[in-house]
């Protein structure tokens, strides 16, 4: 069988670089576009894109053209910097059973049928500006895409590299380059419009027994996750630093040898004290957090 490319991207270190199994070393070049360095890797480490200022556009363009950087192979199967390959499989058999009558193969959506549902979850998400994917489901809708037609989730594409791939891909990449970059919004519609039949991959990207991938979170949904804890954090110890206050009133009024205030806040400012500590803390872990996110450019 012709030459075999595995390939990912990872730009402004969205994700960690995530090792293969050993065995399929033998079985496909392994590559990967990074704007960092890694020594001591299995993976064929190349300088990544950087025509946009938007990191994710950037390993985008490898997603989407590997035509265009793996010229000599005859078959290429991409994985999402967010994607860890669990255990060894037969690539070369998994390319016969899969591309057999289609030269496309990716996995259907866990959880949802259509790309309008998929744009509102994006929204609902802040997975990307909200006024680019209302324009992008709008235009659609113009040109009659029906809804429920089926949703990809991409992090896995199996593809042959043949002439109508090639093209599916130039125009894949101007939807992404000129709308979302949400690349499953607009797949769909691109295959239904150049007419490409693809084939789905078996059970579920995210569920299902005797998978071969899991789904990681992203570096920068950890990040998010870390902040809305921060936030969370922040909120409680601010309510529990200043929750005494309307107590300590009452003890006032109750009890006259507590009256003089100097007293009750001799009692009882170790309450707020211990609290508000804690809630700088979380402050100052949240700015980090924020800044972090801000200097990668993760948002949107």
């Amino acid at each position: 069988m012709s030459k075999i490319v595995v390939y990912t991207a990872i730009a402004g270190k969205y994700d960690l670089l995530k090792e293969p199994p050993g065995k399929l070393l033998k079985e496909a070049d392994f590559v990967a576009f990074c704007d960092f360095t890694l020594p001591n890797t299995a993976w064929q480490i190349r300088k990544v894109c950087s025509e946009f200022e938007d990191p994710c556009r950037n390993a985008k363009i490898h997603k989407i053209l590997p035509h265009l950087f793996f010229p000599e192979a005859a078959y290429s199967l991409w994985i999402d910097g967010s994607v860890k390959i669990t255990r060894p499989f037969p690539i070369r058999q998994w390319i016969q059973e899969h591309l057999r009558e289609h030269d496309w193969a990716v996995f259907k959506h866990s959880e949802r049928q259509c790309i309008y549902e998929e744009g509102d979850a994006c929204i609902r998400l802040a997975m990307d500006d909200p006024a680019i994917i209302r324009n992008q489901m709008a235009r659609y809708r113009s040109e009659q895409y029906p809804p429920n037609n089926g949703l990809v989730e991409s992090p896995v594409i199996l593809r042959r590299h043949t002439e109508a791939v090639r093209r599916l891909n130039e125009a894949w990449f101007q939807e992404i380059k000129n709308n979302s970059r949400r690349d499953q919004l607009s797949f769909n519609y691109i295959a239904h419009k150049n007419s490409l039949k693809f084939s789905h991959l078996p059970d579920s990207l995210r569920y299902g027994p005797g998978r071969y991938f899991r789904i990681q979170f992203h570096l920068a949904q950890e990040l998010r996750i870390r902040k809305a804890l921060a936030n969370r954090l922040l909120l409680i110890f601010m309510v529990l630093a200043f929750a005494w206050i309307p107590v300590g009133l009452l003890v006032i009024l109750a009890d006259a040898t507590l009256r003089p205030v100097i007293s009750v806040i001799g009692h009882l400012w170790p309450l707020t004290a211990v609290p508000l500590g804690c809630a700088v803390i979380f402050w100052i872990w949240r700015l980090s957090l924020k800044r972090q996110i801000r200097e990668k450019r993760w948002e949107y």
